[in-house]
């Protein structure tokens, strides 16, 4: 476990700063070096109304290349495999599975992480295929830990490498598990895997029993959405007291799974139920979806952080990068990444100069919503929504967003 509380960055307005716990971001517009040896300068709303000091702040000391953008992003998508043991039909990185069985270099870890560090890099998000079927898996985490890196880790918990379960657990990993129905046939149609259900279930079961109760992802299909609320139920007998209800993105396998994919109306019924589900039982479930101010009438955002033009509106090109199995750099998940547009390659080039002098990254951050998205009440957060959304615009079709098509399948 890091001794560190929070980590901070240089940026070209200030310093950045993030709640290693928490992941909450905090803007310092300042001209002024500040001294983050002396934690108890700086303050933070721990909670509504409450401040608090944090206990310990690592520095690490950037040098922003442009004023426009931050200098570099606040996390990195690693895909190491392409590998993967299911098939979901939403995977939204599903065309390019197994599509070479590349494996990322052991050799290439430490340098990889040393180049995150060196650019600012806060927070490192494993994914994949399915990272528990990357050989190198163990030393990653030894590494990314090692460097003080927020490290995220998402599995579907069916395989069983008991080094890497006592890694997550040792590291303070904010593991998260994928898991869609309590009923075992619909949970092993819908990742087409006979078996599923009971492998994830025990696992979570298990971890959940160590004390170390994972965070679990749910996407809402059309073989779930009708008993959501009771996989809810299921998952909090397990343990579990986090559940996040993902809404499809129109990439990858979704892109041709239309039938499977449910409207945003009735993804939007399905939070509703779930969560009253869960208030009932003393747990969260929160809503990921590329439109979260469509669902809840009170929410409100902040635009006054100092943050807004850097963070708000689809991540990509703003404040993530992804990199692929054998060290392609790619700006957008929204494109076949069997042949994809590639921004830099990480094994080669430094990260911060991939992130301040892509011309692939730069032409996403060029793009522009339709009119009527600048109409629009929530376009200071939006920003136009997906990167998907803004590269399939005509000037004869709607924005492509719920409050203008009601019953969008995919985002």
């Amino acid at each position: 476990m890091s001794q560190y509380a929070f980590v901070a960055r240089n940026e070209a307005f200030g310093y950045l700063l993030m709640n290693k716990g928490t992941e909450q971001l905090y803007a310092v517009r300042t001209d002024e070096a500040l001294d983050f040896s002396d934690p108890s300068l700086f303050e933070y709303e721990s909670s509504p109304g409450e401040w608090s000091t944090p206990s310990r702040i690592l520095y690490r000391q950037t040098s922003p290349l442009r004023p426009d953008i931050l200098c570099a992003p606040v996390m990195v998508e690693f895909n190491p495999t392409s590998a993967c043991n299911e098939r979901c039909h939403f995977c939204y990185v599903g065309d390019w599975l197994n599509s070479d069985a590349v494996q990322f270099p052991r050799e290439g870890i430490a340098p990889f992480i040393e180049n995150m560090v060196r650019a600012g890099v806060f927070r490192l998000i494993i994914l994949g295929g399915e990272p528990f079927l990357y050989r190198h898996l163990a030393p990653l985490l030894d590494s990314a830990c090692g460097h003080d890196l927020v490290v995220s880790l998402s599995t579907n918990g069916t395989v069983d490498r008991p080094d890497i379960w006592d890694r997550l657990v040792e590291y303070g990993v904010h593991l998260n598990v994928s898991f869609h129905s309590h009923l075992p046939e619909v949970e092993d149609s819908i990742v087409s895997r006979n078996g599923a259900f009971k492998m994830a279930s025990r696992a979570i079961g298990a971890l959940c029993a160590r004390g170390f109760s994972p965070h679990v992802s749910t996407v809402v299909t059309a073989e779930n959405v009708d008993k959501i609320e009771d996989t809810v139920k299921f998952l909090n007998n397990l343990g579990v007291k986090n559940v996040s209800l993902l809404h499809t993105q129109g990439s990858g396998s979704a892109k041709l799974a239309h039938q499977k994919c449910v409207s945003f109306d009735q993804f939007k019924d399905a939070c509703y139920r779930a969560t009253q589900r869960a208030d009932a039982l003393d747990m969260t479930v929160a809503a990921t979806t590329n439109f979260p101010f469509l669902l809840y009438e009170d929410l409100s955002f902040n635009l006054g952080n100092g943050l807004a033009r850097f963070m708000y509106g689809h991540p990509d090109g703003r404040r993530v990068m992804y990199v692929l199995n054998d060290g392609r750099v790619v700006g957008t998940l929204y494109q076949d990444l069997r042949v994809p547009l590639v921004a830099g390659n990480i094994l080669r080039e430094e990260l911060s100069e991939i992130w301040a002098r892509s011309t692939v990254l730069d032409e996403i951050r060029k793009l522009k919503p339709k009119q009527d998205c600048l109409n629009c009440q929530h376009f200071e957060y939006c920003r136009g929504g997906p990167t998907g959304n803004l590269r399939n615009v005509d000037d004869f079709s709607p924005p492509n967003c719920p409050r203008f098509v009601s019953q969008l399948q995919t985002e």
